[in-house]
């Protein structure tokens, strides 16, 4: 089954604003997700079909990443919640700084997450730019609301 995209963007606003620290509006969201950069296409990118149907599968694991400095969104399908993971933590993703804020969606639901450093710190995604290359954040893990 498909789940509007609407409805997921409407379910996204708390944690883009957990993670941008700013309170977007629904159609600022639709706005960002429509955004395309065709220098930065790659194939494994699913963003143009679910922007083209509206709608995402509500039964795969879905990311979807909105990067501002490049206007760009893209969105990632995954054989599992490990794979969805990895690229979260991934260099990337989430924890790259150029990456605005990333959506979640496990079988058509958002789901909100922390990420957790190796002592157990909530780190934000302000502490994860101001990590350097020689303080790794390779111990971090994703903890799901």
């Amino acid at each position: 089954m498909l789940k509007p995209l609407g409805d997921i963007i409407n379910e996204s606003l708390p944690l883009v604003e957990k993670q941008t620290g700013e309170a977007y509006g629904k159609y600022q969201i639709e706005e960002f997700l429509r955004f395309r950069n065709s220098q930065l296409d790659i194939e494994s990118d699913c963003m143009p079909k679910i922007v083209r149907d509206w709608a995402i599968d509500d039964t795969s694991l879905t990311l979807i990443e909105f990067s501002y400095p490049d206007m760009h969104s893209r969105a990632f399908k995954f054989d599992g919640r490990d794979d969805l993971e990895a690229r979260m933590a991934g260099p990337s993703s989430f924890f790259n700084p150029f990456v605005t804020f990333v959506i979640p969606i496990l079988k058509g639901q958002v789901r909100s997450f922390d990420v957790i450093s190796g002592t157990g710190a909530k780190l934000t995604k302000d502490d994860l730019v101001a990590l350097t290359e020689a303080q790794s954040f390779s111990d971090a893990r994703i903890c799901w609301d």
